[in-house]
């Protein structure tokens, strides 16, 4: 039996920062963070094996193989938990997520979506908004972003992004649901069922 690897695109892993805790580095999209399905070699924490195998580190948080961004990493398995749990809840006060993103429309003021999400069809992992009734009978997961648009375009905006909790999918479903899906996105926008990447970008981590 031969196992094929599916492509990742050729691109550089940059490590941004480093120190005795923590290491940033900038996740190209089309790169999956750990393996999963035809992703083995070709994920991020194996190639990060690959580039300092002179330590052990441990992602922190997640992004979408189509998004490009921050991926953290820490160190120090004795505080893991405990970083990844502070990324996932959004706690303002002590971590801030920004994203950029470039969606279709005319993004014409600031606004804060607050909503249940949950998975709508775990074969392919596409996730939508639900109201509350249904949440109650559901693994619905209660979600809320910040989004500012900072640069308006002909047919579309660009998008400062801010979750405040960290739910699969959690900004490319609220874009979709307030009318302005991000650009090229395959799963919630007019994008091609076979994208590289999308139009969705993680920015900043201050943690």
């Amino acid at each position: 039996m031969k196992f094929t690897e599916s492509p990742v695109p050729a691109r550089v892993i940059d490590i941004l920062y480093e120190d005795e805790r923590i290491l940033a580095l900038h996740k190209p999209a089309g790169w999956p963070v750990h393996p999963c399905g035809g992703y083995g070699e070709n994920s991020i924490t194996q190639e990060l094996k690959r580039l300092r195998p002179d330590i052990t580190a441990l992602p922190l948080h997640r992004l979408d193989r189509l998004t490009s961004g921050v991926l953290l990493f820490t160190k120090r398995a004795d505080i893991a938990a405990e970083l990844s749990a502070m990324l996932a809840t959004g706690d303002e006060k002590k971590v801030k997520k920004i994203y950029i993103a470039r969606v279709l429309g005319n993004f014409k003021k600031a606004v804060t979506i607050q909503t249940f999400i949950k998975c709508v069809d775990p074969r392919v992992g596409v996730y939508a908004t639900c109201d509350q009734s249904t949440a109650r009978d559901s693994q619905a997961k209660w979600s809320v972003t910040d989004f500012q648009p900072i640069i308006h375009m002909a047919d579309e905006t660009i998008v400062q992004c801010q979750p405040l909790t960290g739910r699969t999918h959690q900004i490319r479903v609220h874009l979709q649901h307030a009318g302005y899906p991000i650009v090229n996105d395959p799963c919630y926008g007019s994008g091609l069922v076979t994208a590289t990447e999308i139009c969705l970008h993680a920015w900043q981590y201050s943690i």
